[in-house]
């Protein structure tokens, strides 16, 4: 259709179904927003999930810190008592071979 057909009635109708498009799309994004603070009160529960995870691995983080700290002390306490035998042990062959090569 070539301009000329465009009457003021069916520029007025264009213009109506324009608008009713548009109302269309403005309902649309009112639903995309709609969901968007759904999501939103989502993150928000997950947020607060986070906060509880991470609070728990900090408990377990102390007590791990905890436990590898006494098992730090027993190996030290280990560690000594291993030289102290070995020490000991060597002390004693020194000894006795000293005693067979003076005898």
């Amino acid at each position: 259709m070539s301009r000329a057909n465009w009457t003021d009635e069916r520029l007025e109708d264009f213009a109506r179904n324009t608008d009713r498009r548009f109302d269309e799309v403005d309902h649309r994004f009112d639903e995309v927003d709609r969901r968007f603070v759904e999501i939103d009160r989502r993150f928000d529960g997950v947020d607060r999930r986070i906060d509880h995870v991470d609070a728990n691995l900090s408990a377990l983080r102390s007590e791990m810190d905890a436990r590898f700290g006494r098992m730090e002390t027993r190996f030290d306490t280990l560690h000594r008592a291993i030289l102290q035998v070995g020490g000991g042990i060597f002390a004693t062959l020194v000894v006795g071979f000293a005693g067979l090569v003076v005898s």
